[in-house]
């Protein structure tokens, strides 16, 4: 992005986190810049697209940008850093945009557009304090509510420095162990969705004795499937009527 913004280009205008790709060596690259032109004028099918899908395109873009029709088609610098400060809440919340608000689309952005709100309509960072407080305080200043004091990538790439300490120069070593945080990760949500499981059984069977009478609720268990056999024996000579030539087991 800082190469970006020094060249001709100057800003991106779509930045949002599915425009960063990661390609085979596990290097972010940045995509869907530089195709304003190109698009002026194309349908694009927004029209027919639902309202809450237009708005949800515009999560991450600045408010200044959201308030102003005529902004151009491009974007800003400033409009771009913000647009960062969205991903990185996205990246540390593991969530999406405002993920951690349960609203529609088109209210967050009714409520991003409003000016007299203090402090400034943003994602709720409280639950994120206490791990990488450095890219929290980032974040922060990528999405404040004046453009001229939103930082440059430049100073954003200093004020990250310290995420990549203790990594190692080699890509090969820092991938294996990005592995490994990813299957520690996994196992960690493997063992919470089996917490989420064993609770909702619990729940199930409280339901269960609350319906039915202890009797019943407490004869769950394993059920063993029988069936009925008749065999017919040849040669028998009933006495009766009451002893037929049939004899019944069951298997």
């Amino acid at each position: 992005m800082t190469y970006l913004h020094e060249s001709p280009l100057r800003s991106h205008g779509n930045l949002k986190s599915s425009n960063c790709l990661v390609d085979s060596r596990w290097v972010v690259r940045i995509s869907d810049f530089g195709l304003h032109e190109l698009k002026f004028g194309a349908d694009t099918g927004d029209n027919e697209m639902d309202f809450e899908k237009q708005c949800e395109k515009l999560l991450w873009k600045a408010p200044e940008l959201l308030r102003d029709p005529s902004s151009p088609t491009s974007g800003t610098q400033k409009g771009d850093i913000y647009s960062f400060g969205i991903i990185l809440y996205e990246i540390i919340s593991r969530k999406g945009p405002y993920g951690h608000i349960s609203m529609t689309p088109s209210e967050i952005i009714k409520c991003v557009i409003r000016k007299d709100q203090d402090p400034p309509f943003r994602p709720k960072v409280a639950k994120l304090y206490g791990s990488f407080d450095c890219v929290i305080s980032c974040m922060q200043e990528c999405w404040t509510e004046q453009p001229e004091n939103r930082p440059d990538f430049k100073v954003i790439n200093a004020k990250l420095r310290p995420m990549r300490r203790g990594m190692k120069p080699n890509i090969f070593d820092n991938m294996l162990a990005m592995m490994e945080k990813y299957a520690n990760n996994l196992e960690a949500l493997v063992d919470e969705r089996t917490d989420q499981l064993n609770e909702e059984k619990r729940k199930t069977d409280a339901l269960l004795y609350e319906m039915l009478p202890n009797l019943q609720g407490g004869r769950g268990g394993l059920v063993v499937s029988s069936r009925l056999r008749g065999r017919k024996i040849l040669g028998w000579k009933p006495d009766s009527s009451e002893n037929p030539p049939c004899m019944w087991a069951v298997a």
